[in-house]
């Protein structure tokens, strides 16, 4: 007996499953020490974003990420409540938003590219709720990185953040513009093997700093900032068609003036 055609299957328990140990991770040493490098990146760049509203969606402390945004009416779209966060809850999925058409002034996407089964999608979904000159902000690991080498030593595990995509800087302009969103700036952060123990203790300060100023692009996590464009064009009649109509206008009577 065939199944109905309406029934769909998808691979969205490997997604849950993804999240919850990305939320575990974030928890480690590493994982904090990740994490308030995007924090510090995210205080240079929401507080001069402005707007009415503001969508979170991802994985991560949304609570302290957007601390420093101006932007009073802040929401997080998820299928379930983050327990980390105390901001409002919209049930709806990255690759299908509850919200109608340019009704967003700032999406934030914190490694949702990164873990979704279908990120095309995902950024679709984005670009369809921004409004006009809306802002885009996205997270996620960056390829071109010391990070890269340990994820191809774990190139078969399941676990995060190896089981990440790991999506190019490039590669993710290159999607943007295509849906009419212009990068304005890419910024990469946390230049230190993915070790724990250094995470913890603190340590290689002066590495830290000599990294950020011969590797800008050699970041761990990059943070992208796109704006949506759409053109407004408004045709211009031909003149000689206006004239045309003119013409024919004209009454019998005054032929002979034109």
């Amino acid at each position: 007996m065939a199944l109905p055609r309406f029934i769909k299957f998808s691979n969205k328990p490997r997604c849950h499953l993804l999240s919850s140990k990305m939320s575990a991770w974030f928890e480690s040493p590493l994982g904090q020490a990740v994490q308030q490098v995007e924090f510090d990146i995210a205080n240079h760049i929401l507080p001069t974003r402005f707007g009415y509203h503001l969508l979170y969606c991802g994985q991560g402390d949304p609570d302290k990420l957007l601390e420093k945004s101006p932007i009073s009416h802040k929401l997080v779209a998820a299928d379930a409540p983050l327990s980390q966060s105390w901001l409002p809850f919209v049930f709806g999925e990255t690759g299908s938003l509850p919200l109608a058409n340019e009704s967003v002034d700032l999406v934030v996407l914190q490694h949702s590219l990164d873990f979704e089964e279908n990120p095309h999608q995902v950024l679709r979904e984005a670009a369809r709720v921004l409004i006009p000159g809306g802002t885009l902000i996205v997270i996620g690991f960056n390829p071109v990185s010391l990070w890269w080498g340990w994820r191809l030593l774990h190139h078969q595990t399941k676990e995060a953040p190896w089981a990440a995509r790991f999506i190019s800087p490039s590669r993710l302009s290159e999607w943007l513009s295509l849906l009419e969103l212009e990068v304005e700036g890419c910024e990469t952060g946390y230049y230190l093997p993915p070790w724990h123990g250094l995470a913890k203790v603190g340590r290689f300060h002066r590495f830290k700093r000599v990294a950020k100023r011969f590797f800008t692009k050699r970041g761990a996590v990059y943070v992208m900032v796109s704006k949506k464009t759409v053109s407004c064009v408004t045709p211009i009649r031909p003149k000689w068609r206006i004239g045309r109509r003119r013409f024919l206008n004209n009454p019998v009577a005054n032929r002979e003036q034109i």
